[in-house]
Parts: C-alpha cells; structure tokens; sequence
C-alpha cells in the first residue's frame, strides 16, 4: 500500500494529499486494518478499547464512503464512540466525539447510529457545529417508525438541517425496517451494501452512501473531481 502508516497497531493508507480539502468525521466503531483514505492524525479512541474496529460496522461504514469517493483529495477522521466491552456509556462519548469533530473544524460528520432520548448537552454541540457549516449526515433509524407521529430518534431529529437518511430496497421500495416521514430528508438503497468485504443492510449503510455522494459532488464544485 502506498503512503502507509500505524494506527494502533493497525496498518493503515493515509489520504496521498497531505493537506485534503475536504475532511470528515466518522463517529462510529472504529476501523479495520488496510482501510483508505484515512487523515494522517486526529483519530480518537473514546471508548478505551482501542481504535480497531470489533465489529463490522464501522468499516463497512468507512470502507462505504471511500468506494463512493475514491479520491485522495478528502480523508476521514475515524472517532470511535461504541464497543460493546467499553465502561463508558455511549452517549457520554458521542458527546466527546461531537466535541472532537467541532475541534478539528471537519467538513462532514457521518453519524451513521442514533436512539432515542433527547439530550440537551448532545443537541447544544450539534447546533453548534451546523452554526459552523458542518455538514451532518445521519441514520433514520431501523425502527420502521414514522418520525412525523414523533420524532424521537437521536440524533436525527434534534435539527432540520441535520440531512437524515432513510433505508431503501435493493429495487427502490422503502425498507419496512426504515424509520419514515418528511424528518428524513434523502432515502438511499441502504440495503445489502459492501465494502471493505462486509455486506450489511440499514440506515447506516444509506447514510454512508449520502456521506460519500455529498463528498464528491463538493469535490466537484471545487472543481477537485471531473
């Protein structure tokens, strides 16, 4: 691989273009090793059980957005929030990965995750980063809920300028799993997607493939990409 490096003992490709226009943030579970397009430093473990990934989720959801993208003009920000052996609550690390992303002035932040329950220290730091023109990306939800009798799938529905992403069939029919209603702004196929040789369905899996489409079409504008 060229321009590789060491994350946690992982070996990894950092973006070829060291200095990328675009970056963005993906809170989630983690990486696997041999995964692309990564930053060349800003990668946070909150959970304390290192950045590696122990399950499929986060890089299937990072490997999503680089197949979209393939460009070395962007890199991702890998900021672990979840592990099942982690002692510290979800939540309370998706507020420290939250505050990380606004720190490091990302372009994007992907949010492929969520559940219910406001909360007010959560929904201050997401208001905060759109104030900064953050772009947003988030989960519908695989609930098969309608959001518009209420919305309460996190973070979701904390803004209307958060761009939620619900969960299509492979032939363009909503996903009965796929939280609904006029809360999501974009549905995208979501269902059996695959990358960095895992295949899983929901809307994560959408959310990634918006993530990587609104990356390239802003590489596009900054005439980056053809």
């Amino acid at each position: 691989m060229k321009n590789t490096f060491i994350i946690s003992g992982l070996l990894v490709s950092a973006t070829a273009n060291s200095a990328p226009a675009i970056k963005v943030a993906i809170i989630d579970t983690g990486i696997a090793e041999k995964q692309a397009h990564l930053c060349k430093s800003g990668h946070k473990d909150f959970t304390y059980t290192g950045l590696k990934s122990e399950n499929n989720h986060g890089p299937n959801i990072s490997g999503l957005i680089d197949k979209e993208v393939n460009s070395d003009k962007y890199c991702q920000v890998i900021l672990k929030f979840w592990d099942d052996k982690s002692e510290v609550s979800s939540t309370h690390n998706s507020i420290s990965a939250l505050k990380e992303a606004i720190a490091q002035k990302v372009n994007f932040i992907n949010y492929s995750a969520g559940g219910k329950g406001f909360n007010a220290q959560e929904y201050v730091l997401i208001e905060q980063a759109l104030d900064m023109g953050i772009t947003i990306v988030a989960a519908a939800g695989n609930e098969g809920m309608n959001l518009d009798e209420k919305c309460d799938f996190y973070p979701a529905c904390y803004d209307s300028r958060i761009i939620v992403v619900g969960n299509l069939k492979e032939d363009g029919q909503l996903n009965p799993t796929s939280n609904y209603g006029s809360r999501v702004t974009k549905y995208i196929v979501g269902t059996n997607r695959c990358a960095n040789s895992i295949c899983l369905t929901g809307t994560s899996q959408a959310t990634a493939v918006m993530t990587g489409t609104l990356i390239k079409s802003r590489l596009k504008s900054l005439k980056l990409l053809k």
